[in-house]
């Protein structure tokens, strides 16, 4: 159905405020910012391409970079990166996210933001494989675990979908196992798990395939690193409250677990930059999830993945 008076949405607009800083801005330094005239901190709030660009010709990312509180009354930046000097010109943009619509009729734009509603596909993921990338893997001192397990070939693991992976020993050995691999964009990534003897360590990442695990010291009892079911979002998501509905198999799922892309400096040890969902059910290859989610930007897959 048309919508009278109106023309096709607009893009994602983006507000921008010029500031000179007065002092050193240093890793960890926070600057206050009034939010620009007419605007709150609703219209920003869900936004996630925010940008810093210094007069020195570097560009800074949200939130790589730096992290941002959208208080009430102003926004606050905490800086994660290199000093910026006195002195120097830093232009922030602030993405507001969603659509807007312009009125054929005043020439102006009205309404609120609006998001896309749409249905992702997870997939049938299959069931889990507990020892899938690594079996039973041992060695002695620092370094390069076997990758050999069931999903493995020629020293590298291929998943099924994108989802998390689990960690655990076969006795009482505590080593931090590094796995760097790709997502489903084939982007580098990297985690971390550190072993907890017998309990399995669950990662928060979505991975697609495993090119290489090490361990930070000698593994005796054997590491077992295979799939879980937390499964990976193909976009960025937020806000958990965007997620309208969970199905499986093409009905009402009971409820889920779902987890916010990351809005901290992406690190071996954080969630997911794009976001997960974890289904009540446990994946076994049959059963297909579907997420209904409004996304106000669906071209954003979260800030780059720590990769080194």
């Amino acid at each position: 159905m048309a919508l009278t008076g109106k023309t096709p949405p607009l893009a994602s607009s983006l507000s921008v405020i010029d500031t000179i800083l007065s002092v050193d801005l240093i890793n960890t330094g926070t600057v206050t910012l009034s939010y620009p005239n007419g605007k709150d901190r609703s219209n920003f709030l869900l936004g996630a391409r925010h940008v810093a660009v210094a007069n020195t010709g570097d560009v800074y990312e949200y939130p790589k970079d730096f992290g941002i509180a959208f208080n009430s009354g102003s926004m606050v930046v905490t800086w994660r990166t290199a000093t910026l000097v006195a002195t120097t010109r830093v232009r922030w943009q602030f993405d507001e996210p969603g659509d807007l619509w312009r009125d054929v009729r005043s020439g102006n734009l009205s309404g609120a933001p609006m998001a896309q509603v749409m249905l992702i596909s997870l997939g049938a993921a299959k069931t889990l494989d507990a020892d899938g990338v690594c079996a039973a893997a041992n060695r002695t001192g620092a370094g390069a675990m076997s990758v050999a397990g069931a999903l493995a070939s020629g020293g590298t693991a291929t998943l099924d979908t994108a989802r998390n992976l689990i960690a655990v020993s076969g006795g009482a050995d505590t080593a931090v196992i590094t796995v760097s691999g790709e997502d489903i964009y084939a982007q580098g990534m990297k985690e971390t798990f550190t072993l907890n003897g017998a309990t399995p360590v669950p990662g928060r990442k979505a991975w697609k395939k495993i090119l290489s695990v090490t361990s930070s010291a000698t593994v005796t009892n054997g590491l077992d690193l295979g799939t879980g079911d937390v499964l990976g979002l193909p976009m960025f998501l937020p806000s958990t409250g965007l997620v309208m509905r969970e199905l499986e198999n093409g009905a009402t799922a009971s409820a889920g677990t779902v987890v916010s892309g990351g809005t901290v400096a992406p690190g071996a040890a954080t969630a997911d930059v794009r976001g997960t969902y974890d289904p009540a059910s446990t994946a076994d290859g049959s059963k297909v999830f579907h997420l209904l989610i409004a996304v106000p930007d669906p071209g954003y897959i979260g800030p780059p993945q720590l990769h080194s």
